[in-house]
């Protein structure tokens, strides 16, 4: 037959009458205080948006003037693993001088795919021509 468990030692000082040195409290850990003033001055920090950059394939993206509009620019994925499908889709209003244009390419991952560039008379066309295809796309 095994022995009885002894009781804890706290308990057997208790029983006994005798006092229980306690063990002083530590203190907080210097680790989180790091992580609370990182979390601060993250927090504090200007919030500037980076500018997305024109698509490599697109001949405007060699032209210093041309840059993406507001937040005009997505990227659409999609996959298909039972056909083996993985397709993208990208849509970008880009201004120019005063000009805008709506570019588009698309294909399969990996490749360089098809292209296509529309001038547009107007900024309101150009954006009515990137939410009419973003429309047709994500149906």
């Amino acid at each position: 037959m095994p022995p009885k468990r002894k009781a804890a030692a706290q308990t057997r000082a208790a029983i006994k009458g005798k006092k229980v040195k306690k063990e002083p409290e530590l203190k907080p850990e210097p680790e989180e205080d790091n992580f609370l003033s990182t979390m601060a001055a993250l927090k504090a920090a200007p919030k500037e948006k980076s500018k997305a950059k024109i698509d490599t394939a697109c001949q405007l993206s060699h032209d210093n003037g041309a840059q993406i509009y507001q937040d005009y620019d997505c990227m659409l994925n999609q996959t298909n693993i039972g056909h083996n499908n993985n397709k993208f889709y990208i849509i970008q209003l880009i201004e120019q001088n005063g000009n805008y244009s709506c570019w588009n390419r698309w294909g399969r991952v990996g490749e360089v795919g098809q292209c296509k560039l529309s001038s547009c008379p107007t900024l309101e066309a150009a954006i009515k021509a990137f939410e009419k295809k973003f429309q047709e796309k994500t149906k």
